[in-house]
């Protein structure tokens, strides 16, 4: 588990005085200057108000209350609500269609080209490496609840259908694994951005300019920056501002069923990959309803009918998947424990940071003195980038407080609601009445604990705060309407916002260098043809086991190499377990044993023998310092066991086995060694073979006892 002080912030050298100066000047300050504006902003809103609003907001009054609960009628209360016409408000906007889609055109444009000025041909660590370096394989899988290759089987894990096929027909055409992955970066950074301009054209539908701007800030936003990979978790981003829209259109327009069979394939292309991110990316509809029932556009009978259209055909598209969550609840259940805590993921979010779009532990994240995500440190130790990301948070301010723009309360309290649950339990040392609830949550009912990485409710803050600085950017860029200067320094000061909040992106330093590659060495997929022409089914296990999939050529993280290119079974260690407990267990027992110097010589051959294992795969070139894992002379005990014998190496003596530099006499050992070595176990191991009617043995204890049959 890791460590809760290894997220502190403050732990960074070089860090810590710009990180106090940000949390006082724009955090304290900001909070004071936050609830001077919505105050004043009500104050605005109960002067300005036509007479019908404040008939509304006067119902919700202590004295009108007390009046009414003498003659409440429950029964006709909930039919008047239901059957009550909508007030239609159009929110058509008038301007010609082909305008927003040359916006549409420009946005997308620009999300996919900037992804690729930067890293051209490194393959990045995202998802899982399967989806990207066999996604034919993936998407295979995915059609099953179960899967067999992996350790000794397992529920199919959430690698993205949907995802998996897009990546498919891109690799199908020739596209090589990094320009994939480029590709699906830049779809969904555009997808995010114009989305926003469709929600931006629906509540400003007189500005040219907003969509646009709007659409900008969303891909050059932190959160955007920050969270893109891994981009499974970032599709929910992207397709939040489009689940907005389409339950505006679903309840505002006649096209009910069309805009329902919108909805519910979003939410089952996001359900597919990540539920809990699923439900945070839909927080922006409960203020949005309350909003349009407010202002009558709408009826509770409508809503309440797009969203029984949603229980409809979301199941039928989720079934695959509801279906694997119901045979793996309890695997589920044991992963949530070896995962992030709670107090871990709220060690950092505080309100500044939350609202500019961070907060996320992973991005504070410094085992060693040093960022886990270092592309991202401009964000933190940069002041004139801290002051650039606020700026859109102080405009959207300033909408809400001193604007007439009819939505502002509608994405002022998504942009309030967003952030606070982002902030979560932050300080853990003072939570706020909010954040104590929700670790109380945690604790009295176990599966919500899904939902405690709470940045995932960012998408809904981006939102928010892009559609209220568009409109301020609208607003003045026609106050400067004929004053030519004022223009210039307004569309420049934006066009240095884009650049220098943008800049990990168009720089390639988005991309974590220490977790690249450029494509599988040639002696990796010899060893897997090599292995997959053998006779028989008997499985593979793979040593040693690493924390992190970091070889000397490059990363295969999320993964590794040997679902996505071994067609063979194989026994592989993994941080999180993927098939029953007692067989990670097992698995675990035998794997710490050949890693930790703890292995007796000769114990291998029974195991594999009643696991099905016939080879022994020893991998060389595994970066054992970065992978927290043993360097390859010290497992010269499990190469010397007389139960197996060497049958296959690839690869040249030393080659990516050696670390630069280092002459110590294990080093000269290793020089010796290939990248690759291949052992056959000896005897009978296939899984299905004919044995002995021989008496039964009863093994008592778990893995570690499994030894004593040897």
């Amino acid at each position: 588990m890791i460590p809760i002080g290894a997220a502190d912030p403050g732990a960074v050298p070089g860090y810590p005085v710009v990180r106090i100066t940000a949390e006082v000047l724009f955090g304290y300050l900001g909070l004071l200057l936050l609830v001077f504006l919505l105050a004043l902003a009500m104050g605005r809103l109960w002067r300005s108000s036509s007479s019908s609003s404040r008939v509304f907001i006067r119902s919700f009054g202590p004295t009108e209350m007390r009046r009414r609960m003498g003659e409440f009628n429950l029964r006709a209360l909930v039919v008047r609500i239901i059957t009550s016409p909508p007030v239609r408000f159009s929110t058509e906007t008038g301007e010609p269609v082909s305008r927003i889609w040359l916006t549409s055109i420009g946005l997308g444009i620009t999300g996919v080209v900037i992804v690729f000025l930067g890293e051209r041909g490194w393959y990045i660590a995202d998802n899982r490496f399967i989806m990207f370096w066999n996604p034919s394989r993936s998407m295979a899988q995915q059609l099953a609840s179960w899967d067999s290759q992996p350790n000794l089987g397992g529920p199919t894990g959430p690698q993205g259908f949907f995802l998996s096929t897009y990546i498919a027909v891109l690799r199908s055409i020739g596209i090589q694994a990094w320009g994939a992955e480029r590709i699906l970066h830049g779809t969904l950074i555009a997808a995010g951005a114009i989305g926003v301009a469709f929600v931006i054209r629906e509540f400003i539908p007189r500005s040219r300019i907003a969509p646009l701007v709007g659409g900008l800030w969303w891909i050059a936003a932190p959160y955007t920056v920050g969270y893109l990979t891994p981009s499974g978790l970032y599709l929910h981003a992207a397709l939040c501002p489009w689940l907005f829209y389409a339950f505006l259109r679903g309840v505002t327009s006649s096209s009910r069923w069309r805009w329902a069979a919108v909805g519910a394939l979003i939410i089952a292309l996001t359900g597919f990959i990540n539920a809990p991110a699923l439900v945070h990316a839909s927080i922006p509809l409960i203020p949005l309803a309350v909003y349009l029932l407010a202002t009558r556009q709408t009826t509770f009978g409508i809503i309440l009918g797009w969203i029984l259209r949603q229980a409809v055909l979301v199941p039928l598209l989720l079934f695959p998947w509801l279906a694997r969550v119901f045979l793996a609840t309890s695997l589920f259940g044991e992963n949530l424990g070896l995962s992030e805590t709670a107090e871990l993921v709220s060690s950092s979010s505080s309100w500044v940071e939350s609202l500019r779009g961070l907060g996320g532990w992973t991005l504070y994240w410094n085992p060693k003195g040093q960022l886990m995500l270092p592309q991202l440190g401009i964000y933190l130790d940069s002041v004139a980038v801290i002051v650039i990301t606020l700026v859109p948070v102080i405009a959207a301010v300033a909408v809400i407080a001193l604007s007439r723009f009819r939505a502002r309360l509608l994405f002022g309290s998504i942009m309030m609601i967003c952030a606070a649950v982002m902030v979560g339990a932050y300080p853990l040392s003072e939570s706020s009445p909010f954040g104590a609830g929700l670790l109380a949550l945690y604790k009295q009912v176990p599966s919500t604990f899904a939902l405690r990485n709470v940045y995932k409710a960012g998408p809904g803050l981006l939102l928010s705060t892009c559609v209220l600085f568009a409109f301020a950017f609208d607003f003045l860029h026609r106050r400067f309407s004929g004053r030519g200067m004022m223009k210039g320094l307004l569309f420049s000061g934006a066009a240095v916002m884009f650049i220098a909040s943008s800049s990990p992106l168009w720089t390639g330093a988005e991309y974590v260098r220490t977790q690249r590659n450029q494509g599988v060495p040639a002696y990796w997929q010899d060893a897997f043809s090599w292995l997959d022409a053998q006779p028989g089914a008997s499985r593979v296990m793979v040593a040693p086991t690493s924390l992190i999939e970091q070889y000397r050529w490059g990363s295969a993280t999320g993964g590794d190499l040997f679902a996505s290119l071994l067609r063979r079974p194989f026994v592989l260690e993994t941080l999180l377990k993927t098939p029953s407990a007692d067989a990670s267990n097992l698995i675990f027992s035998l794997a710490s044993s050949i890693s930790d110097g703890s292995y007796r010589q000769g114990s291998i051959g029974p195991i594999a023998h009643r696991l099905g294992i016939g080879y022994v795969l020893i991998r060389n070139d595994i970066n054992w310092r970065v992978a927290g894992a043993v360097r390859p002379a010290e497992l010269d005990s499990i190469r010397s066991d007389p139960s197996l014998r060497l049958v296959a190496e690839f690869g040249n003596p030393g080659q990516n086995v050696v670390e630069a530099g280092d002459s110590s006499l294990e080093a000269v050992r290793e020089a010796d060694l290939p990248p690759v070595q291949i052992y056959k176990v000896n005897g009978e191991s296939e899984p299905i073979r004919v044995v002995d009617d021989a008496p039964a043995i009863v093994l008592s204890g778990d893995g570690e006892a499994w030894a004593s049959l040897a």
